[in-house]
Parts: structure tokens; C-alpha cells; sequence
């Protein structure tokens, strides 16, 4: 059940005020997914003290219970979609909401469904929590769900909570030793491509990677930024982006970034 809302937590889906989240993160393979993941390593950024707070999260849902949850494995229980009812942090062992702190939820469902907080399975999502943080601490975040599945052909609503996530407010900014960081960047596979090709990429820690392509006049005709996780990642470019020709595409991580040339041959 512990997966389930780790999946879940992603529903904290959010709308800046400049606009939407990018849902479209890499999850590979993976039928299902969260970023970030604290089985990875991965948490939440820290916020300080009167100081404007924003934290992108995406989403996988899955459809079959049973992949996130053995007790459900090969019973042909379906997750038709996943509800958040709220999300609270515990402060001197009372548990409030979010807002207490001075931070909103958000929520964005890409119009799949009437309720903004209503997420359907199978698809993917982003999610967003902002405000400015009114109070200091290290705060344990709980996120209660409901999950609707189809389970022997009944329809249920089933409630979850999950409490593994943390949330740190810094009284001041401190500065700190910068994270130790390194970036290996793949040729994309294939190249030339007429379809679809795949950029694969590993970072030495978690972070935020900006990705451009660049056309042979120092055009920028892509630019997207992406939460990497420790370890393998991988971007899929679509020919349908770009025209025929030659570019440059590069990834950067803080100051380490890697350039390759692609062609696309449609």
C-alpha cells in the first residue's frame, strides 16, 4: 500500500500563476512513476523563511493495481483514478494543513476530468506546491488519497495515506558546499532519425537539467527543463518537432554541460 501513495503524493499538482507545469517528464519504461522519488534518494527542495517557495513534482499513474501493490497482483483490480482529499504537515504533533505554513496546493488534472484533483490512470502528470513559507521547520508531510479501482468487477474507493515525504523550512539562507555534480551525455540512438530518437544521460546527484537544440544558425527550436534522477535518464525527441537538417543539442547540469550534433532525415 506504501507505493500506492508514494504514486499518489504526485497528485500535490499544481498551476503557476505564469502558467502550467510541464507534465511531459521521462519516466523511461516504467508503467508507473514519481519524481521526486525518496527511494532514489530524491526530496523536496528546501524553502527559507519569507522567501517565495515552488516545487515541481511528476506523476505516472498506473492502471493495474497489482503493480504497485501485490495484493492486488493478478486479481484484475484496475485503477481508474486516483482523488487527492488533502495534504498536511505536522507541526508539535498536531497535524495541519499545508496553508498553516503559508504554502498552496494546486491542482492540475489537464482537463481529464471535472474535478482538478480527480487523476485518471494511465496517464501522467505534474504537479506544483508555491506560496511563501510563514514558519520554520522540518515538517513531515501527509498526503491522503483515495484510489478508485475496479476490483472483481465492483467499483471501490479506497483511502490512502503516505508519510515518508519531509519538508524543510530554513529560518535564513545559508550557503552551502555546492553539490558535487557530473554529466554524461549519450549520442542520441538513432541518428539520423526520421521518427523518434533517445538521448540518454546520467548525473551524479538529482537536479534540474536544461536541454536545448539548436539549429546550424544558433536558433533555439527546443528548450525544455527536466527534474533528472541520480543515475540513467533519457529524453525522446520527435522528428515532428523539427524540420530536416542538422542540430545541436546540449544538456546542462549546473555548470557541467555536454553538446552533441543530431540530424534529422524525414
Amino acid at each position: 500500500m506504501k507505493k500506492i501513495l508514494l504514486l499518489v503524493s504526485v497528485l500535490i499538482s499544481g498551476v503557476l500563476a505564469s502558467g502550467q507545469c510541464d507534465p511531459n517528464y521521462d519516466f523511461g519504461d516504467a508503467m508507473f512513476g514519481v519524481s521526486p522519488d525518496p527511494t532514489m534518494g530524491e526530496t523536496f527542495e528546501t524553502g527559507y523563511l519569507g522567501i517565495a517557495y515552488e516545487d515541481i513534482i511528476h506523476m505516472l499513474v498506473p492502471t493495474e493495481a497489482g503493480d504497485i501493490d501485490t495484493t492486488f497482483a493478478g486479481l484484475g483490480a484496475v485503477i481508474d483514478s486516483l482523488s487527492l482529499v488533502s495534504l498536511t504537515v505536522t507541526i508539535d504533533a498536531s497535524e495541519v494543513n499545508l496553508a498553516d505554513i503559508g504554502l498552496t496546493v494546486h491542482c492540475n488534472n489537464n482537463g481529464d476530468s471535472p474535478d482538478e484533483c480527480t487523476f485518471m490512470g494511465g496517464e501522467q502528470y505534474c504537479a506544483l506546491i508555491d506560496g511563501t513559507p510563514t514558519q520554520a521547520g522540518e515538517f513531515p508531510l501527509t498526503i491522503n488519497v483515495i484510489a478508485y479501482l475496479t476490483f472483481f468487477g465492483q467499483p471501490q474507493g479506497i483511502p490512502y495515506e503516505f508519510t515518508d515525504y519531509t519538508l524543510l523550512i530554513e529560518e535564513e539562507v545559508s550557503v552551502a558546499a555546492p553539490v558535487a555534480q557530473s554529466l554524461e551525455v549519450k549520442q542520441n540512438i538513432p541518428n539520423p532519425f526520421s521518427n523518434i530518437t533517445t538521448i540518454n544521460y546520467t548525473v551524479a546527484n538529482a537536479g534540474k537539467v536544461q536541454f536545448e537544440v539548436m539549429n546550424l544558425l544558433g536558433e533555439r527550436v527546443l528548450s525544455n527543463v527536466y527534474n533528472a534522477r541520480r543515475g540513467s535518464n533519457e529524453i525522446k525527441v520527435s522528428a515532428a518537432d523539427l524540420n530536416s537538417g542538422i542540430y545541436l543539442y546540449s544538456l546542462q547540469i549546473g555548470d557541467k554541460k555536454v553538446t552533441h550534433r543530431m540530424v534529422v532525415n524525414e
